[in-house]
């Protein structure tokens, strides 16, 4: 719903920059907004638009050292996040975290796909890295896990003591 929004603030609200805006890849398309840029990830490449100006980057091709992840790779199943400045994708499966370095996407996680937190509620707080939730094992999760950027795995989060937890959930149009 959200890259639906974007797209719709791309191509209606302003239609004098739209047409020069396009996307290469028939396939799917990661689209997020992390201020002040909206990134297009696409299958082999990925660019930017800088807002409020409109000012798209030329496409970026991606340079990849694992021809396994590259076959593999699909933006769709990924959630795009900012840390510290610096560009973050996370499998919607739970488990592994890329590093957007220039064109490359360098893995940086100790984990593994674990399925635990599928389609999960993620989002940033305090420069980390958070998901809540997901379906795994089949149940709906209802805990909160952390991406820590010094260890490189993630963790477990404990809400404060006495606060309570919500039921589990996935699928969160967020």
């Amino acid at each position: 719903m959200r890259a639906l929004f974007i797209l719709f603030i791309l191509f209606i609200y302003f239609p004098g920059k739209s047409e020069e805006i396009s996307l290469a890849y028939e396939g799917e398309t990661l689209i997020s907004y992390q201020k002040p840029y909206i990134y297009i990830i696409e299958k082999g490449q990925y660019r930017t638009i800088k807002i409020p100006e409109m000012t798209a980057s030329a496409p970026i091709p991606f340079k990849f050292t694992d021809t396994t992840f590259a076959r593999k790779f699909t933006p769709a199943s990924h959630n795009l996040f900012k840390v510290n400045n610096k560009i973050y994708l996370a499998d919607n499966l739970g488990g592994m975290v890329y590093e957007l370095r220039q064109n490359e996407l360098v893995r940086i996680d100790q984990s593994f796909e674990h399925k635990m937190q599928i389609n999960s509620a993620s989002f940033t707080f305090d420069n980390r890295i958070f998901k809540f939730g997901g379906y795994g094992f089949w149940s709906a999760r209802n805990f909160f896990t952390y991406f820590d950027l010094n260890s490189k795995e993630w963790e477990a989060y404990s809400p404060v003591q006495g606060d309570q937890i919500p039921p589990g959930l996935f699928d969160v149009n967020q």
